[in-house]
């Protein structure tokens, strides 16, 4: 993937976290609330590889509450990530 189609899809992936947000949905980052200024941070590659992975929590109705961004790595002795392709970004 190129810079300009990571910022193209990075932008996208803003703005659909900005519609979730205005429909009450929290967008957290490693469990804490986390202002629209932090986002950049579920951006930031390691070695080629996206640090972040969503998970999305429902209420018992199966209703979206909020999305959580929880750090991903291989396993506990590695300093790299588990590369993960966000949907958003096919």
């Amino acid at each position: 993937m190129t810079d300009f189609e990571l910022s193209v899809n990075k932008k996208y992936f803003i703005h659909q976290l900005l519609r979730c947000k205005r429909k009450g949905i929290k967008i957290m980052i490693s469990g804490k609330e986390a202002p629209v200024e932090e986002w950049d941070k579920i951006f930031v590659l390691k070695q080629g590889r996206i640090r972040y992975q969503g998970e999305y929590i429902h209420d018992e109705n199966s209703v979206l509450t909020s999305i959580n961004f929880k750090k991903v790595k291989k396993d506990p002795s590695d300093d790299g990530y588990t590369p993960r392709q966000c949907m958003l970004f096919k």
